[in-house]
């Protein structure tokens, strides 16, 4: 038997230890859950920013490769030639004055309503050229004849004013040019990007997209239009991330692009000369220790590093411009921002359980003495509890603190069973929540002669934030629809029910309307969901006696169309931004498609190719469209299982993070 011992001895002894014990799992709890608490701030909101940077420069080179593509077809149809009988009546000066002026016609609007193209240009082989450049007070031309003269004609205007007219002795040849290089030992059609640099004529920083085009004069033709990148810089300057934190955008080799938001470049003077240099230069030793740590850490995914003696946080992720190159997107912001007073929290704990500690020990001997009664009655209470009576029982009075924080404790213990209980309860409506929404997913495929249409949806959580629907129009027409709103969880299938709402209110939309029911619903969610939310989505209609879909792309991307004929594959980027981000937003004109027997237009969500293995690798678009070339023959639902099946299998056990969603149309 052991030896018996003192209350005030028993008291000063356990009291000592259980105050100790208690104390450290507090300080331990803080600061394990703080540290998860970073690390998930610091994913949601590098990631959101992330994000945001690809969204804008999705949009920002887009527009440059849509004018180069619609002003390409233009000059190989040859939109640029005289009229024939026109020309027979001009002497050779006036033809090429003719030949300017019908240029500069044609490429004044492109640079009008695209502000980040600066200048337009279009060479060949003979070494000549013709630039237009939008100077600060009007217009300028630079023609360019290297084959016959060194000579660099200039022509400068206002509109409605004669040019004048100037020659410079210039070592000019546009065939030296890397994006004359480029497009020559490329196919036709192909669009691509230099490497940022500073223009010859203008000196700003930009990146030229040029396109080879077939012309029958036997020449090499180019096309070629400057896009300035100081547009990119003034949003990542602007960009705040948390308090402190900041954006930048830099080149494969480490130049920077899109400067951060640092007062050192508030002057334009500053900020002009640290385009295309790399931090060090700059003396920017925060993201020179950023891109050092970043060494042996998967992109998109945060990680820690120390600068200045202060410890941030920093997520990368490449932007891919061209096949060989990309520009890398970068977020970072200070652990400090994160943190808030947790640290000076800490502290108080440290202090709390010191201060408690030394009182016990003096008050031991005291509280023995008036232990019994309240202890009596918390048996009693704690009795009652377990018999599942969760009412509040009658107040358990003592002076001591202990006892004091057992009876808190036994009421937060009390509150916390009631909670657990409501808890439940919410769990339970939330498994209600996942349940409607599935029924606002279509339950079977629609009737489409000729066509078979197949969808599929599972979220990350119990709720998620993607979608797909089809709506019967008339005339044997059928809408269709695909989804994805930033996050998951009941938030986003909130926003989706929404968007749900918008559409089918939207019914009466045909090939004609689709851009304007788009910008209808755009205005609305504009003023319905949180500035932090947005929608990606496609928006279709199937006219099976067209064998024709017709549809619009907000933002999501990429959309694959198989052609049957060939085993081609069209990857499509999205049209527009998405939804929810800018009110009153233009849409371009549908996409038409038309479909030959076999082919097979299919559009997902990330989820399927941002699904990453234990090594952090991504099943990834090229996975994908393997996947679609080898198995284009399964019937509908096959086709999506077994891609689903693959991309379980890349994933390795990985737990599914993201919401997956497929939509699938073919003609048979």
């Amino acid at each position: 038997m052991p030896r018996p011992i003192s209350i005030r001895t028993s008291l000063l002894r356990d009291l000592a230890a259980l105050v100790l014990l208690l104390g450290l799992a507090v300080f331990a709890a803080t600061f394990v859950g703080a540290r998860q608490t970073v690390r998930a701030l610091s994913e949601s909101l590098t990631g959101q920013s992330l994000s945001t940077i690809s969204a804008r420069l999705d949009t920002f080179f887009a527009a440059a490769q849509d004018q180069l593509e619609v002003a390409a077809s233009q000059a190989a149809a040859g939109g640029f030639d005289l009229d024939p009988q026109e020309l027979g009546s001009l002497d050779a000066a006036a033809a090429g004055r003719a030949l300017r002026d019908k240029r500069n016609a044609l490429f004044a609007p492109i640079i009008r309503a695209t502000p980040q193209i600066s200048s337009v240009l279009i060479a060949d082989s003979g070494g000549h050229e013709h630039m237009l450049l939008r100077a600060p007070t009007g217009w300028r031309n630079r023609c360019t004849a290297a084959d016959d003269s060194s000579q660099v004609r200039w022509l400068e205007w206002t509109d409605g004013v004669t040019p004048s007219e100037r020659t410079e002795d210039l070592a000019y040849d546009p065939r030296e040019r890397p994006w004359f290089q480029d497009a020559v030992h490329s196919t036709p059609g192909t669009i691509h990007w230099t490497a940022p640099y500073i223009f010859f004529t203008s000196h700003e920083p930009g990146i030229t997209a040029s396109m080879l085009y077939p012309r029958p004069d036997g020449l090499v033709h180019v096309l070629g239009m400057d896009v300035r990148l100081k547009d990119i810089s003034e949003f990542t300057r602007a960009l705040r991330v948390g308090g402190r934190g900041m954006a930048a955008v830099l080149t494969s080799d480490g130049r920077l692009i899109g400067l951060p938001g640092l007062s050192a470049f508030d002057a334009p003077a500053a900020a002009d000369t640290a385009y295309l240099q790399p931090p060090e230069a700059l003396g920017l030793t925060l993201l020179d220790d950023a891109i050092a740590a970043r060494a042996g850490h998967p992109d998109s995914r945060p990680f820690r590093f120390r600068s200045g003696g202060e410890a941030w946080w920093a997520c990368t992720r490449p932007y891919p411009l061209t096949a060989d190159d990309s520009l890398r997107v970068a977020v970072l912001l200070p652990e400090a921002d994160l943190l808030g007073n947790l640290a000076r929290l800490r502290l108080t704990i440290l202090g709390i359980i010191a201060v408690v500690l030394v009182a016990a020990l003096f008050r031991a001997a005291w509280v023995a003495r008036r232990f019994s009664s309240p202890i009596e009655a918390l048996v009693a209470q704690s009795e009652r509890i377990a018999r599942g009576d969760l009412d509040a029982g009658e107040s358990v009075v003592s002076r001591v603190k202990e006892i004091r924080r057992l009876v808190k404790a036994q009421e937060l213990m009390r509150e916390g069973i009631r909670a657990r209980m409501q808890l439940q309860k919410v769990e339970r409506d939330l498994d209600l929540a996942r349940d409607i929404q599935r029924g606002l997913l279509p339950r079977s495929a629609p009737a489409a002669a000729g066509f078979e249409i197949a969808g599929w949806n599972q979220p990350a959580d119990q709720t998620g934030g993607d979608f797909y629907d089809w709506i019967a129009l008339p005339d044997h027409r059928i809408a269709f629809t695909l989804a994805d709103v930033t996050g998951h969880g009941i938030g986003p299938a909130l926003i989706v029910a929404v968007y749900r709402a918008y559409m089918r209110a939207s019914t009466s939309l045909g090939s004609a309307h689709l851009a304007d029911a788009l910008r209808h619903v755009n205005n609305l969610l504009c003023d319905d969901i949180p500035d932090n939310r947005f929608i990606t989505t496609v928006v279709g209609v199937l006219d099976s006696d067209l064998a024709r879909v017709t549809m619009i792309s907000a933002g999501h991307g990429p959309l694959y169309f198989y052609r049957a004929a060939t085993g081609e594959i069209d990857r499509w980027n999205a049209d527009v931004m998405p939804l929810g981000l800018v009110s009153d937003m233009d849409f371009r004109p549908a996409r038409e498609v038309d479909f030959a027997p076999g082919d097979m237009l299919f559009v997902v969500t990330d989820g399927f190719f941002e699904w990453a293995g234990p090594e952090g690798e991504q099943f990834g678009l090229g996975r994908l469209e393997a996947f679609i070339r080898e198995h284009q023959h399964l019937d509908g639902e096959a086709f999506i299982q077994a891609l689903y099946q693959a991309v379980l299998a890349h994933a390795a056990g990985e737990p599914q993070s993201d919401d997956l969603t497929a939509l699938m149309i073919r003609r048979r």
